[in-house]
């Protein structure tokens, strides 16, 4: 008996649908393959449910049995088959892995334009989290019984966070106590929000474009909105963000779960752009499917510049698809995900993003600041007569200044929960801020000191007294109470409580005039949880709302949004101030690419520029290179 084969390729106007026959625990599974028209009125005896699961190794397979014929599919998908097959009846499923010739390259192109027919169609969909283990039940009685509790809270008192008992314990209205964050409660969540599933890219679309989503874990169901509610019970509760801190992966699939229901609403209406930049940390088996796993749910016309094709190679889809979003919106919007410093194995442009490498966790990964509030370029969009071909990107643009003298690197703060490392923490912090602050505020002061603009001079000191050196503060400009606020609020943004409490007690020694309570704004701590329940109390009680010391400040207010972490202040030979990414070098130029909203640096090389990656500088992220003319317009190369 030979393997078996696909009697012909399918195009965009049919789809198969496998029937998976009924049978005893432990026997071999069977099913048929029928094909369908892709119509939307199909009749009630062609429905099927929709599967979405996670692969699992290409390497670890099993055999089942298609019209009579052995078929190999992952191990996976095969142990998620025992689980669905019924005893008594058959059961009519769409499967991609078997009702999707994947050897077929032209027939996995067409298909993937039918996913949202094959998911919006289906009676429901169900996602396979991968098989039971000894904590499932538990965690998802904890999730049932921890959302209701809050959701009940908040109904009764919906301006009050939810209290502590006099033990440190988390009180709920109806007698549920949270349990602290080493408890078998949160691993058994934790287990549960961690399966492989959660990292897909694929997932996106799956859980988005059915109403009825039901989530299988070994033999246990639960609905999806059971997550939703999750996610919605735990926002905004500081007690219970700290436990979340310690419990990464529940923190981050609950992101995940918060950017698919804000998405729910809006579908076919995103640039595809935007959609891929806003999960480009889910992963994905093939290159490619990075552009194409999100094509279903874009608007129209960004689906009808894309057409999937895997005879391409990766490369070559990322290039074309940077290429054709910029031609379709006039705006570098993909540039902004550049970083020099991620090193891609796919060779490509400097100007091509590999969302590949877009993952928060791998090095190299830049935090990228807010940009809706900037207007370098005011209003000014990429001429299309300019973008060239191939690999050379041509851009129309300006040409601020280049770099010259170069701060050392914003240090970064390993949160230890061992109570040992916390001095060691911070003395090593304290000492790499302290030469960081030394060479920006040398920088700045020598900055204002030559400016002749009234706004861009209080712009330098301010930069200069907020990275915080007090010989470099300016009283005429604002306090000492309103420097270590702003300081304060460039490490909230990161709610990282503990962070801020280092940070603080590692310049804490500059404020010699300080008039508060400073003992208690500033004591000594010997453990962690010390240190973030500090931090939280400064946040409530001295840091009560931003501070803007001027008005002309150029954005500063949004400046603690870049995250100074991996970045590096620097000054142009011009006398400018920029913060830019950590791979710069002296000689870089500055420069306004129409099309987009802040300045990128640029690197110049024999064939051109190549891309570095975006930045802030002080005195024209509002469109003042353009209104008064600084800078030389140019074309630039990007290679």
């Amino acid at each position: 008996m030979g393997t078996y084969t696909y009697e012909y390729s399918l195009g965009s106007e049919h789809i198969r649908v496998l029937t998976l026959l009924p049978g005893r625990p432990g026997a071999l599974i069977r099913c048929s393959l029928e094909v369908l028209p892709a119509y939307t009125d199909l009749p009630q005896e062609y429905a099927y449910e929709a599967l979405s699961y996670a692969w699992g190794c290409e390497a670890h397979k099993s055999l089942v049995f298609c019209d009579g014929r052995p078929l190999s599919v992952t191990r996976d998908l095969a142990v998620a088959l025992w689980h669905l097959r019924q005893e008594d009846t058959p059961r009519r499923l769409w499967i991609d892995q078997i009702c999707i010739n994947q050897e077929d390259l032209d027939e996995r192109a067409a298909q993937v334009k039918l996913m949202d027919f094959v998911y919006k169609h289906s009676t429901r969909v169900i996602i396979w989290l991968g098989p039971e283990s000894t904590t499932t039940k538990l965690g998802m009685k904890f999730a049932q019984e921890l959302t209701f509790a809050i959701l009940a809270y908040r109904q009764n008192f919906p301006n009050r966070e939810i209290p502590r008992d006099s033990l440190g314990k988390i009180l709920t209205t109806s007698n549920f106590f949270v349990p602290d964050a080493d408890a078998i409660e949160w691993t058994a969540l934790s287990d549960l929000l961690s399966r492989r599933w959660f990292s897909r890219l694929w997932i996106v679309q799956e859980a988005l474009l059915n109403d009825m989503v039901i989530l299988q874990c070994g033999s246990n169901q639960f609905t999806w909105d059971i997550l939703s509610d999750l996610r919605t019970a735990l926002s905004d509760q500081p007690h219970i963000t700290n436990v979340l801190c310690r419990c990464a992966e529940i923190k981050n699939t609950l992101y995940l779960i918060e950017c698919l229901q804000t998405l729910r609403g809006t579908l076919g209406t995103g640039n595809l752009d935007a959609l891929i930049s806003v999960f480009s940390s889910q992963q994905a088996t093939d290159s490619r499917d990075h552009i194409y796993a999100l094509l279903s749910l874009a608007k129209q016309s960004d689906r009808q510049v894309i057409s999937p094709d895997y005879r391409k190679p990766a490369a070559d889809v990322f290039v074309d698809f940077t290429r054709l979003m910029i031609q379709e919106h006039g705006r570098l919007t993909m540039l902004h995900c550049i970083g020099i410093n991620m090193r891609s194995h796919l060779q490509l442009p400097s100007w091509v993003p590999d969302w590949t490498m877009m993952r928060l966790d791998l090095p190299g990964r830049r935090v990228h600041m807010k940009v809706d509030q900037f207007c370098a370029t005011q209003s000014l969009q990429a001429d299309k007569a300019f973008l060239g071909s191939g690999r050379v990107l041509q851009v129309r643009g300006r040409c601020i200044d280049t770099l010259g003298s170069i701060a050392s690197t914003m240090p970064s703060v390993n949160v230890s929960n061992r109570q040992e490392d916390i001095a060691k923490e911070n003395s090593e912090f304290g000492r790499m801020l302290k030469a960081f602050l030394d060479d920006v505020t040398q920088m700045a002061t020598l900055s204002a000191s030559s400016a002749s603009n009234v706004a861009r001079a209080r712009a330098d000191v301010i930069l200069s007294s907020t990275l915080c050196r007090e010989q470099a503060l300016d009283p005429r400009i604002f306090s000492l109470e309103e420097a270590l606020k702003i300081l304060y609020q460039m490490y909230a943004c990161c709610n990282r409580a503990q962070l801020v409490y280092k940070l603080l007690e590692a310049i804490g020694e500059d404020f010699n005039s300080w008039e508060g309570p400073r003992d208690r704004l500033l004591p000594p701590v010997k453990h962690w949880r010390q240190a973030t329940k500090l931090g939280w109390r400064l946040m409530r009680d001295v840091i009560k709302t931003p501070v803007v010391p001027f008005e002309a400040s150029m954005g500063w207010n949004t400046f603690y949004q870049l995250q100074l972490i991996g970045n590096k202040i620097v000054k142009t030979t011009g006398g400018l101030l920029a913060n830019v990414p950590e791979a710069c070098q002296a000689g870089d130029v500055i420069a306004i690419l129409y099309g987009w909203s802040t300045p990128f640096l640029v690197r110049p090389v024999p064939t051109g520029y190549l891309l570095i990656g975006d930045c802030y500088v002080f005195g024209i992220m509002r469109g003042e290179a353009i209104d008064r003319g600084i800078g030389i317009e140019t074309t630039f190369a990007l290679v």
